[in-house]
């Protein structure tokens, strides 16, 4: 059955007094103190080996593997190895629920439950309570990392650094001007971007959303799934990265999806509810959750098309 979510008490208080908070905290740490990134003693190798432990061990070698192809990969893998050097750094103390993982890659182009193709963060795997500096300053870090493996010069990545933290803090101060409900409301389509963007981004903007409208149900099917002689739809076999699974583990898998039509939203529930489990299968996603437990499902509708669904381990968070 859907459950209710409680939703805890909040302290409301005017736009000027929110205000007056940031003031205060910004008196209590100035952003010169803020800029302190002072790393402490510790063993990365160790921190890396601490989250091994629980992840399967045939696809640990694989996640070092992904790590090695150049610095940017290895900062995807290791948001423990970040957390554990903010936990350190200086902070206002105002905390939200950060995303834990804020690098660049975790954001994109994806189809909203309306179908609108909209601009957001796409991975929550971290997602905890965590002081607000976090998720800028991963943020603004993977930029620096991803400008220097393109071959971008230092004046440029440090323009490109401050740019990011500068349209945060402004588009901050917008939304504190605005109403709840344009706040609550407020998304970025791909349609609202075109305006503010000139000629060569509009071009560049006009080829990622193309293609991420490609990015489909239908067009993973045709990527992961193969024919048996009879006709059969199953998962393509290409290990590590995606193989079957044997009887038992698939019965927890299909065991798990009945919990999730359980309790998630009735409309997806009778959405689901329409169609058959007619494969499982393990695969390997991402840099950082490399050796967590990963499975696909392939359902099968009345019509015969075949959609494609992700279960996904999600451990405790690097940020607890």
């Amino acid at each position: 059955m859907y459950s209710e979510v409680s939703i805890p008490p909040v302290e409301q208080r005017t736009t000027e007094a929110q205000a007056e908070l940031g003031r205060a905290a910004r008196r209590d740490l100035p952003r010169s103190a803020a800029r302190d990134c002072t790393i402490t003693d510790r063993d990365p190798i160790a921190l890396l080996e601490q989250q091994d432990a629980t992840r399967l061990a045939d696809l640990v070698p694989l996640r070092y593997a992904r790590m090695n192809v150049d610095s940017f990969r290895f900062y995807r893998g290791t948001a423990l190895l970040m957390a554990r050097d903010l936990e350190h750094q200086p902070t206002t103390g105002v905390e939200l629920i950060s995303c834990g993982d804020a690098h660049l890659s975790n954001f994109g182009f994806y189809a909203s439950p309306e179908r609108n193709l909209v601009f957001d963060l796409n991975d929550f795997d971290e997602s905890a309570p965590a002081p607000w500096e976090w998720d800028v300053k991963r943020l603004a870090t993977s930029c620096v990392l991803a400008a220097r493996q393109s071959g971008v010069s230092r004046k440029e990545t440090e323009a490109i650094a401050r740019d990011v933290v500068a349209t945060y803090r402004q588009v901050l101060r917008r939304l504190s001007q605005s109403s709840l409900l344009d706040r609550y409301y407020l998304s970025v389509r791909d349609d609202t971007l075109t305006g503010r963007l000139s000629k060569e981004n509009q071009a560049l903007l006009a080829r990622v959303t193309k293609k991420a409208r490609k990015r489909t149900s239908a067009q993973a099917a045709r990527k992961l799934l193969v024919e048996d002689a009879d006709g059969t739809l199953r998962f393509r076999e290409d290990p590590p990265v995606l193989a079957h699974i044997g009887d038992d583990l698939r019965a927890s898998v299909e065991h798990l999806y009945r919990d999730y039509l359980e309790t998630t939203r009735p409309d997806i529930a009778l959405l689901l509810s329409n169609c058959r489990i007619i494969d499982v299968a393990r695969r390997v996603v991402g840099v950082g959750s490399v050796g967590t437990r990963c499975y696909v499902l392939a359902l099968l509708d009345p019509s015969g098309a075949p959609l494609i669904l992700q279960v996904k381990e999600a451990p405790a968070s690097v940020l607890l």
